[in-house]
């Protein structure tokens, strides 16, 4: 073997027996720390709880929670809600008012809620007062739900339907919206009640204290110890966004802030997390992706009519110095186009045209990526928040709006739980001690038996509702009760005025009873209980035994 050879060899069998060492030595080394962590675990379990990373076995761990290359500029907060909505909750109001006063999407999102959750009816109380009878059987107070129900639309035509619609608006758009109860003279009506909507501005939003008494204070509202319902708000006098300088009233500045019990006033807000005091707006999730997709919009827009002008350029040919005659003042060379309009150009000079191709057609795929991204966040189908109906078909229609319409539903039931029953039971209070509503004020808690009528939809074919309601009563499987309530009704109203429109027909010799539909002379199938199909006017054969 040559020497060099000979040298390469031995400083191969060298290195290797210097990793084999190196090895064994990391290998000890290993085994000792699992020995003295086997022996820490032993002596205290709760050292057994570990970053899956740390033990060397990463196949255990969550890949929502690997940090690589890719997740590297993934930061996110492991704090309360409240600590997370601290900083950032004017600037989520000021960025969703923007949109709402400029964002169609969003204005239209907003009407629908009002149009969906609130509804058309200008009388929405619908009393359910019940007598117990000796046998447990129930009979409706008559007598008391008329009163209610009439001093409730005396009282709610002059401003309830406004109230509700800011309140809901205001929700939305804010997260949240405070109501203050007018009792007495303030109220300046004859059931000493009236409600008084406040933006959620008007809350001392940079109030957080921690009270003596283990109560807490969270963006001004006020909770006493191991209880989340509010215990009192710190308001401004006036809202602190006003740019126009208020006397002070009663001794209190505009900036004063005062300390508003909850009994006399409440706030409504629809909560998504426990630690959060303070709900932000809606909107808060896809607000990004509609500026986004505006600003998109408004660049096309722009394109769009760039194009439709057909502009140019000039451009020289080597070593012309041709002018097109313009201002004289003006260094430039221009020309105004009009419709139907040509001039000829001077000698050296070229038109290069300029023809940007908007709007493209990735356009609208792209807008409706986009908004069916918002429309998963708000809860309702592409087809509602885009107002687009072109490829949809009667049966995927109605799948996308039955899930929303569940979720009008729940918005329904939340907005009457949190807002309608408490303004309900506030004003029924005032209504029974001033004697507006003249029933006896020790019942309160029976007459406190509110239920609002809700919105229901119609189906584009409402014969076939009209049949399946017949044929669910004939079956037993539903009654006439929950189908009139099912589409916003009442049984005992229909009832009466079903009796009182026979009443009037009678009295006016008038017939109720339906004309036959088939003209005369002409003969329709008809289908016998037996099953067997026969021509209208043929009678049924027996059969023999």
């Amino acid at each position: 073997m040559p020497a060099s050879a000979k040298t390469l060899l031995e400083r191969a069998q060298n290195f290797a027996g210097f990793r084999s060492d190196r090895q064994r030595t990391l290998d000890a080394r290993t085994a000792e720390r699992r020995a003295l962590r086997a022996s820490s675990d032993s002596a205290n379990p709760k050292s057994r709880i570990q970053n899956p990373k740390s033990s060397g076995d990463s196949r255990r761990s969550y890949d929502a929670a690997a940090v690589s290359r890719l997740t590297s500029d993934w930061f996110a907060a492991y704090t309360s809600g409240d600590a997370e909505l601290r900083g950032a909750v004017r600037r989520i109001i000021a960025r969703s008012r923007d949109q709402w006063r400029n964002n169609d999407y969003v204005r239209g999102f907003i009407g629908d809620a009002k149009s969906n959750v609130i509804g058309a009816a200008r009388m929405d109380l619908r009393m359910d007062i019940h007598d117990i009878g000796p046998k447990g059987a129930k009979s409706p107070d008559t007598r008391a739900n008329k009163l209610i129900e009439a001093g409730w639309k005396q009282w709610s035509k002059r401003q309830w339907r406004r109230t509700k619609r800011l309140a809901l608006a205001h929700t939305i758009a804010d997260g949240a919206v405070l109501y203050r109860h007018i009792r007495g003279a303030a109220a300046r009506n004859r059931f000493n009640y009236r409600v008084q909507l406040l933006e959620i501005d008007q809350l001392d939003l940079d109030n957080h204290q921690n009270l003596a008494d283990g109560g807490t204070i969270r963006f001004g509202i006020e909770k006493a110890a191991g209880d989340d319902n509010p215990r009192a708000f710190h308001i401004f006098a006036s809202h602190p966004g006003d740019d126009v300088p208020k006397q002070p009233t009663n001794g209190r500045g505009a900036r004063d802030v005062i300390r508003v019990p909850a009994s006399d006033m409440g706030i409504l807000q629809l909560e998504d997390r426990i630690t959060a005091t303070l709900s932000p707006s809606w909107f808060v999730s896809c607000i990004t992706r509609l500026k986004h997709l505006g600003a998109y919009e408004e660049a096309e827009v722009v394109a769009a009519r760039v194009g439709a002008c057909k502009g140019g350029f000039f451009t020289k040919k080597d070593g012309s110095t041709a002018q097109y005659p313009n201002d004289p003042n003006s260094e430039r060379t221009t020309m105004d186009a009009e419709p139907g309009h040509f001039e000829e150009l001077p000698a050296g000079l070229e038109f290069q045209e300029y023809d940007p191709t908007h709007p493209n057609t990735a356009f609208d795929p792209f807008r409706k990526a986009m908004l069916r991204g918002v429309s998963t966040a708000l809860g309702v189908s592409y087809t509602t928040l885009g107002n687009d109906l072109e490829s949809v078909n009667y049966s995927s229609a109605r799948v996308g709006i039955l899930d929303e319409r569940e979720v009008w539903k729940e918005l329904q039931a939340w907005f009457d739980e949190d807002f309608r029953e408490v303004i309900f039971q506030e004003w029924l209070l005032m209504a029974l001690t001033s004697g507006e509503v003249k029933l006896p004020l020790v019942k309160f808690d029976k007459f406190n038996s509110p239920a609002f009528a809700a919105r229901r939809w119609a189906w584009v074919d409402p014969l076939k509702d009209l049949k399946a309601a017949e044929l669910g009563i004939a079956l037993r499987t539903t009654s006439r009760r929950q189908i009139i309530e099912e589409n916003g009704g009442r049984v005992e109203d229909v009832f009466a005025a079903n009796r009182d429109d026979e009443a009037l027909a009678t009295q006016l010799q008038l017939s109720l009873v339906p004309p036959d539909p088939t003209p005369s002379g002409s003969t329709q199938a008809v289908t016998t209980t037996s099953g067997k199909v026969i021509p209208d006017g043929e009678e049924e054969e027996e059969e023999e035994d």
